[in-house]
């Protein structure tokens, strides 16, 4: 199995993607929205990971329950791919979650049913896992980011 993360947008305040767990025959075995820090040269708590291929344990945080732990990310430890505790919480992770929706009224979009997402996931994953981070960005336009704050739901098992 793999999982492939596809960063669609940018700005200077998110980064926002979809991810897909792919089965060994490459068929979708389930996807969700990602939601992460925007790139800022890969600084500590600042920054998004680089995009690549890492190696990556399912793991149980006793802060945020289920996760997938990434490994291997240049001068970076403990990101992890999970759920959000508070909203907008990108800090060291990717956050999952099944839609966007701006739930606070700031200019940030957060991540809904990000818990029973990432269980999903979880569940799903094996043990050890590889991750594919890829940076599928367009031109941006306002517009286009606009209409990524619709409660628009990504199509799967939910």
């Amino acid at each position: 199995m793999q999982i492939i993360i596809d960063r669609t947008d940018q700005n200077d305040i998110q980064t926002i993607g979809l991810l897909r767990l792919y089965t060994e025959a490459e068929l979708v075995k389930f996807s969700c929205k990602t939601l992460e820090l925007p790139w800022r040269d890969n600084q500590r708590r600042l920054s998004c990971i680089p995009a690549g291929r890492y190696q990556a344990l399912r793991h149980e945080c006793p802060r945020f329950g289920n996760s997938i732990w990434i490994n291997g990310v240049p001068g970076r430890t403990g990101i992890l791919l999970r759920s959000h505790k508070y909203d907008n919480d990108t800090l060291n992770g990717i956050l999952v979650g099944r839609e966007f929706k701006n739930r606070n009224g700031n200019e940030q979009l957060d991540v809904t049913y990000s818990r029973a997402t990432m269980n999903r996931l979880y569940d799903y994953c094996p043990i050890s896992v590889e991750i594919l981070i890829r940076d599928r960005f367009k031109i941006p336009q306002s517009s286009d980011y606009a209409r990524l704050r619709e409660n628009t739901p990504v199509s799967g098992d939910y």
